[in-house]
């Protein structure tokens, strides 16, 4: 089951300016007007382009209780697996794509698929766009190639390059034979930070947030959305993946910093998707972040 939390609470839209500081989030989760979590289709549509995100193993260590009763979790997202190109990757043309030793980041889909992530040196295209390489007969080598922008642009004001959400193009350009040897993913050159908040409500029940670079926030309830009080009068929810287990226990304090929490998190890989909207003139929308 895949888990999606929310709506933005503000600031999605890429070419909006800075955020108002009185809306920025807080990790009180005070702030309201957003969906809950709610059940989707665990299977990423053929034609959407995504990096294959996943927080590894150990990827959410600092997990911190703060003064005010809710946690607060550092979580660090890598490629599912990671490649270097063992070769220069030429177009059947003859223009130069990938440097020997580029690196590839595995993307979901079908077919086996990787896209460049970070800038490489002229005169390779990579050093300007994101190019993507599709084995389109299943033979563990690549075939063609489509180009994606970087995912920056000073125009829209776009700063989402971890959210591609492309639709992948039928027709693509041939390349000569190219194959790519697996890395280690702690090499990735491009990787990032999420940060997730969990706090527990008067009644027991438990809210969460998550926000991307302080850019992008999102918030939901835990499931149940009424929790029963147990006999030793906790609560018992799950967050955003059904085994991430909060139990809350004097939640009816006066202090919320005498509410108790604790958390289990999962000892696995996770995997996250960020669903992405175009919008007019380039922008774009995100609409939320999912949890498997």
């Amino acid at each position: 089951m895949r888990v999606r939390l929310g709506e933005a609470i503000s600031g999605v839209v890429a070419g909006v300016s800075g955020i108002p500081n009185f809306v920025k989030f807080a990790w009180r989760l005070v702030i309201v007007g957003c969906l809950a979590l709610v059940p989707v289709q665990a299977n990423a549509a053929i034609d959407d382009l995504q990096i294959d995100w996943v927080i590894p193993v150990g990827g959410a260590t600092n997990l911190q209780l703060r003064d005010y009763g809710g946690f607060a979790i550092d979580a660090t997202l890598l490629p599912r697996r990671l490649y270097v190109a063992e070769a220069d990757v030429i177009a059947q043309d003859g223009m130069k794509l990938v440097p020997k030793g580029g690196q590839l980041y595995l993307m979901i889909g079908h077919q086996f698929m990787v896209c460049s992530q970070s800038q490489e040196l002229a005169p390779f295209v990579a050093s300007k766009n994101r190019i993507c390489l599709v084995d389109d007969n299943g033979d563990g080598s690549f075939d063609s190639y489509f180009l994606r922008s970087m995912g920056r642009s000073w125009v829209t004001g776009d700063e989402m390059w971890f959210a591609m959400n492309n639709r992948i193009p039928q027709n693509r350009l041939p390349i000569r034979s190219a194959k790519a040897n697996e890395i280690d993913r702690k090499e990735a050159k491009v990787a990032f930070k999420i940060s997730i908040g969990i706090g527990a409500q008067s009644d027991g029940s438990v809210e969460t947030g998550v926000s991307i670079f302080d850019k992008f926030h999102f918030r939901g309830h835990c499931f149940p959305r009424k929790p029963i009080v147990e006999s030793d009068g906790s609560t018992k929810s799950q967050c955003l993946m059904p085994d991430l287990v909060v139990r809350a226990s004097n939640f009816v304090a006066e202090k919320i910093r005498d509410q108790k929490l604790q958390i289990s998190f999962p000892q696995r890989e996770i995997s996250v998707r960020f669903d992405v909207a175009p919008r007019l003139m380039g922008a774009r929308l995100m609409n939320g972040v999912y949890f498997e």
